[in-house]
């Protein structure tokens, strides 16, 4: 087993141990029941302010330790959605659609953009709620964050203009929108 499994194993055990002490907090439980609740049995996009009017209020450590938490799992989420975005350059199922190739992995392209900054994004996010509920921790965040900004700058730039400037652009792309025009036209001269 390489470090970085042995790593998140250690993690993973470190969650499921804080999430037994989570329990034992008079009605949590409880409360997390009803809210699971609600989000099986009922279909509305917006839970009525009733539902969720009763916050309920861990003590300031707990609840920097469920943000922290919280905060690493949206992270692992982040990166998992980065390796599943391979599968869909990969597939293409808009066969008869007016989707065309070209426009498919132009947006793959950009949702790829859009999950480096995501990470990074959540990474600060992290980085702040750790540095909160632990602010004698040892960690170095900010080296992890600039180093993670260097070498995947060409991704974040890309995205970066993507979002405020103007739509993603590639000659790659480009040919492959003409060449799928021209195999439409000659397809419609040949079934003339």
């Amino acid at each position: 087993m390489n470090v970085s499994n042995t790593n998140r194993r250690r993690i993973g055990e470190s969650i499921r141990n804080w999430l037994h002490i989570l329990d034992s907090v008079p009605g949590w439980r409880e409360w997390k029941k009803s809210h699971v609740a609600h989000v099986l049995f009922y279909d509305d996009p917006l839970p009525s302010s009733e539902v969720f009017e009763k916050e309920f209020n861990l003590d300031p450590q707990l609840e920097g330790q469920r943000n922290v938490i919280v905060l690493y799992l949206e992270l692992l989420a982040t990166l998992d959605d980065l390796k599943q975005v391979e599968w869909y350059f990969r597939r293409y199922p808009f066969g008869g659609t007016p989707v065309s190739h070209a426009q498919h992995l132009k947006f793959c392209c950009e949702l790829y953009f859009g999950k480096f900054y995501q990470f990074k994004e959540r990474l600060k996010k992290l980085s702040a709620a750790v540095k909160k509920s632990s602010p004698d921790h040892l960690h170095e965040f900010g080296t992890l964050i600039r180093e993670f900004e260097k070498r995947f700058k060409p991704e974040i730039s890309a995205r970066n203009i993507i979002n405020h400037h103007k739509s993603f652009d590639d000659v790659t792309l480009d040919r492959i929108l003409v060449l799928g025009l021209a195999s439409k036209d000659s397809f419609k001269e040949k079934n003339l």
